[in-house]
C-alpha cells in the first residue's frame, strides 16, 4: 500500500523535491505496472485534470527519479530502461518476481545498459526462508550483479523484507514475509534517511549527501552492526 511509504515521501518533500506515490491498476501484469508509471511521468510533464493545479509548473522532466519497495524496485529499474527522463533509480530491496504471469519481463537483461545514477539497499534474511519472499536468484544481490559501474548497496544485516515500511502493525499480509529485526525502528530511520540522501545527490547535485551513502556517515553506521557496503 502507498500509504506504508509516506514516510519517505514527507522527508524528500521537506528536502526539496516533489514526491509522488503511485498506487498501481495491477500489481500483477509487470507490463501494465510499467506502462502506467512511464503515463504517470507523462502526465507530471503536461498535467490536465483533477489535480493537475497541484504539479502544474513544479516538475522538472530532466531529473526524474524512481524508486521502489519489493516489486516496486524492478518495476522502477525496467521503467527507467529506455526512458530518457529518469536520471536515477533506488531500489530498495527490490525482487526481480515473475509474479502471477508468465510473461512477465525480467528486469536483469536491461540492468547493463543504464546510464543513469543507480543504487540499493537490501537484506538476506528473507532469502533463508522457504517459501521467500526474496529468493537469492531473484533479490537484490542480482540486481547488485547486473547493475554497470558506478553504483552501490547497502546490506541491512539484521533486517527482514518488510522493515523497511512505515510501520508493520497495520501489514497483516507482511506477515508471510517472515521474521525481521528485534527493533525495526532503526532499519526504517535508515532506509528513510538513505533514500533522501541518493535523490539529493542525484536529482539535486548534493555532494555532500554521498557522504551519507558511500562516505564516513555510512561507515559510523557501519559500526552499529546495522548495515555493510559493497561499491564498484
Amino acid at each position: 500500500k502507498r500509504t506504508q511509504y509516506f514516510d519517505y515521501a514527507y522527508r524528500l518533500a521537506n528536502h526539496g523535491l516533489v514526491v509522488v506515490v503511485q498506487s498501481p491498476r495491477s500489481e500483477s501484469d509487470h507490463r501494465q505496472y510499467r506502462s502506467d508509471t512511464l503515463s504517470l511521468l507523462d502526465w507530471l510533464g503536461a498535467p490536465s485534470g483533477v489535480d493537475s493545479g497541484k504539479v502544474m509548473g513544479r516538475i522538472d522532466t530532466r531529473r526524474v527519479g524512481l524508486g521502489g519497495h519489493g516489486l516496486g524496485g524492478k518495476i522502477s529499474f525496467l521503467a527507467a530502461q529506455g526512458d530518457s527522463r529518469v536520471r536515477a533509480v533506488l531500489g530498495i530491496d527490490p525482487v526481480n518476481s515473475q509474479g502471477g504471469l508468465p510473461d512477465n519481463p525480467s528486469a536483469l537483461p536491461g540492468l547493463p545498459q543504464l546510464k543513469i545514477r543507480t543504487g540499493l539497499l537490501g537484506q538476506r534474511r528473507s532469502a533463508d526462508l522457504t517459501p521467500s519472499c526474496t529468493p537469492k536468484t531473484e533479490n537484490y544481490d542480482v540486481f547488485y550483479d547486473a547493475l554497470p559501474a558506478p553504483t552501490f548497496a547497502i546490506s541491512f544485516l539484521t533486517a527482514g523484507h518488510m522493515d523497511f515500511i512505515d510501520d508493520l502493525s497495520s501489514c497483516i499480509e507482511c506477515t508471510s514475509c517472515g521474521p525481521g529485526a528485534v527493533d525495526k525502528r532503526p532499519v526504517h530511520d535508515l532506509a528513510v534517511k538513505y533514500v533522501t540522501a541518493f535523490f539529493q545527490a542525484a536529482l539535486q547535485g548534493c555532494s555532500a549527501s554521498e557522504t551519507y551513502l558511500t562516505g564516513p556517515e555510512l561507515q559510523r553506521d557501519a559500526q552499529t552492526g546495522l548495515v555493510s557496503l559493497r561499491t564498484r
